[in-house]
C-alpha cells in the first residue's frame, strides 16, 4: 500500500523523534512520534491570545488505542493527551493533541 510505505518512511526520517508513551497502568514504551507545535489563536473576550501547543502524530502500530490522559513524554517534559485522539482516514496515525503536564 503506497499510502502506508509513505508513512513509515516518514516515521523512520529525520523528522521523527523517539518519545516515550504511557497509558495509565501499563509501562512507558518508546515509539516514533513527527510533533508539530502550532501556535492557537484563542479569542479571550475581546482579546485575543496566541498560546503554544504541540500536535503529536505516532503511528497507529506503535500505539493500539490512545486514549485522553495517556502520556507523551518529549525530551524529558511530560505532555498529557488532551481531548479525543482522531487517526486518519487510514487508521495509519493517531493525532494527539498535548498540553504540558
Amino acid at each position: 500500500m503506497p499510502f502506508k510505505a509513505a508513512s513509515d518512511s516518514l516515521f523512520t526520517s529525520e523528522l521523527a523523534m523517539d518519545v516515550s508513551y504511557v497509558a495509565p497502568g501499563e509501562a512507558a514504551k518508546t515509539v516514533r512520534a513527527v510533533l508539530r507545535r502550532p501556535d492557537a489563536a484563542i479569542d479571550f473576550g475581546r482579546s485575543r491570545i496566541q498560546a503554544p501547543t504541540v500536535v503529536a502524530l505516532i503511528r497507529v502500530g506503535e500505539i493500539a488505542a490512545a486514549r485522553p490522559g495517556d502520556i507523551v513524554i518529549i525530551s524529558g517534559a511530560n505532555h498529557v493527551v488532551q481531548g479525543e485522539p482522531s487517526r486518519d482516514s487510514l487508521a495509519l496515525v493517531w493525532t494527539l493533541d498535548l498540553r504540558p503536564q
